[in-house]
C-alpha cells in the first residue's frame, strides 16, 4: 500500500475511491472500504481511499474542544493495509478545503487527482464548504461525469447505526465490549513503554508503562481485563488507565500487569487491548489495601480470559 499525506497527490491509475475520514475504521467504515475493493478486483484496478487525518470539525475548535482520535495516523494506516487498500491518501483539513465548492471538491480532487472511476462513500457522506453536497448531489456529478457511484447504507447494531460518536461514547462510559463491537476489535493502545516508578514490582506485580498520544481518546479511567501483542507474542493481563492516586501519582499512563511473563518490554513498541471493564479507578488508603484489590482484580480478569476469550 502506499499512503499520502498531502492534497497534491495525483493518480494516472484509474481508481475506486472511498470516500470518508473513517476515524476509528469502525465496521460501517469497514463494509465501504470492502465494497471499494470488491469493485476495484472486478474492474482490474486499484482501490484508494481519499480521507482526512482527524474530523474536518476540529478545524473548526479550539485546541481544548478538538473530538479526541480513535486511530493515530499508524493505526489507521495499519487497518487500511489489512483491508487491501492500495492507496491512502490522508490530509489535513486546512483553509484551501474549507473553502472549496462541492463541485470544485468533486473536479479538482475526485476527478482530477484520484483519477476515480467508481466512488464509494457511506449514506451521511458531505463534502464541500460548509458541508453542502451530499449523497443525492454526488449522484448527480458522477451521473455526469460517467462515474459509477454506491453508497453504503448504515450498519446497526440492536437498533443502533454504528459511529465514531458511539463508540466515543463507549469509551468515556468505560464500554469498552461495546466499543470493541462497533470497531469489529478492540479500542487499544500502540506505544512504547516507558520507564514507570517500578512501585508494581516491589507489591508482587511487576508492571509496564505507556503514554497515550495527546490527540488519542482515552477511555474512563480504571481497571480493565486486556490482551497485550508484542513481538509475534500475545498475553492477557490487567490495564489500570489513570494518574494511580493511591501512590500520589500526577500523570496518565495505562499501567499493565502482564499475566505469566517476566521479560523486559522497556522501550519496545507494544499493543495493548481494552477488552473490559472491571472497576474504576479509586485510591486507596495504604499499600497493603491496593495490593489486596489488585490481586482481586487478576482473579476477577482471568476467570474473565478462561471464560470468554482464553482458547
Amino acid at each position: 500500500m502506499k499512503t499520502y499525506y498531502s492534497t497534491n497527490y495525483k493518480t494516472e491509475t484509474p481508481t475506486v475511491c472511498a470516500l470518508g475520514c473513517f476515524d476509528g475504521i469502525h465496521i460501517g467504515h469497514a463494509s465501504i472500504i470492502k465494497k471499494a475493493r470488491e469493485v476495484a478486483d472486478q474492474n482490474s484496478t486499484l482501490c484508494a481511499v481519499w480521507s482526512f487525518a482527524e474530523p474536518p470539525k476540529n478545524y473548526f475548535l479550539k485546541e481544548e474542544e478538538k473530538i479526541p482520535l480513535l486511530t493515530t495516523a499508524a493505526e489507521k494506516q495499519k487497518e487500511m493495509e489489512r483491508l487491501g487498500v492500495d492507496i491512502f491518501v490522508s490530509t489535513q483539513f486546512d483553509k484551501s478545503i474549507a473553502s472549496m465548492s462541492a463541485q470544485s471538491f468533486f473536479y479538482s480532487v475526485l476527478v482530477g487527482s484520484m483519477n476515480a472511476k467508481h466512488i464509494v462513500c457511506g449514506f451521511n457522506y458531505r463534502f464541500g464548504k460548509g458541508g453542502e453536497g451530499d449523497c443525492a448531489l454526488l449522484g448527480e456529478l458522477c451521473k455526469e461525469s460517467g462515474i459509477e457511484l454506491f453508497v453504503i447504507p448504515p450498519v446497526q447494531i440492536d437498533g443502533r447505526t454504528v459511529s465514531s460518536t458511539e463508540i466515543r461514547n463507549a469509551l468515556n462510559n468505560g464500554s469498552a465490549d461495546t466499543a470493541a463491537l462497533y470497531l469489529g476489535r478492540p479500542y487499544s493502545l500502540t506505544e512504547k513503554i516507558i520507564n514507570g516508578q517500578h512501585l508494581g514490582r516491589t507489591l508482587g506485580f511487576p508492571t509496564v508503562n505507556q503514554s497515550f498520544p495527546k490527540e488519542k481518546l482515552v477511555p474512563k479511567n480504571g481497571v480493565y481485563v486486556s490482551r497485550i501483542l508484542f513481538d509475534q507474542t500475545e498475553k492477557y493481563g490487567v490495564t489500570n488507565i489513570g494518574v494511580r492516586p493511591t501512590v500520589d501519582g500526577t500523570t496518565l499512563c495505562a499501567e499493565t500487569n502482564l499475566f505469566d511473563f517476566s521479560g523486559d518490554l522497556y522501550g519496545k513498541t507494544v499493543t495493548v487491548e481494552f477488552l473490559e471493564f472491571l472497576r474504576p479507578e479509586q485510591k486507596f488508603n495504604s499499600l497493603p489495601c491496593l495490593t489486596e484489590q489488585v490481586n482481586n482484580d487478576i482473579k476477577n480478569a482471568k476467570e474473565l480470559i478462561e471464560k470468554k476469550y482464553a482458547v
